[in-house]
């Protein structure tokens, strides 16, 4: 009968395992999930932002309000 010894290494274990082995997950890359995750949140703002941009614009304006703004 043969005894392993666990803390010895494989080949496998030592190359990273950023391939896709048989049965194994690859390991994510944090800084693309961190740069997805920016720019998923830089989108979501833009498009908050813009919705109010666009909600202001279309609400009614008094007379003396757009005598003020042509003014500025």
């Amino acid at each position: 009968m043969t005894t392993y010894d666990s803390t010895v290494a494989t080949p496998e274990q030592t190359t990273g395992s950023r391939v896709k082995q048989a049965g194994q997950v690859v390991r994510k890359r944090p800084g693309v999930v961190s740069a997805a995750a920016l720019a998923l949140a830089a989108v979501t703002a833009t498009g908050v932002i813009g919705g109010r941009k666009v909600a202001q614009a279309r609400r009614p304006r008094s007379r003396w309000q757009r005598l003020l703004d042509r003014v500025r």
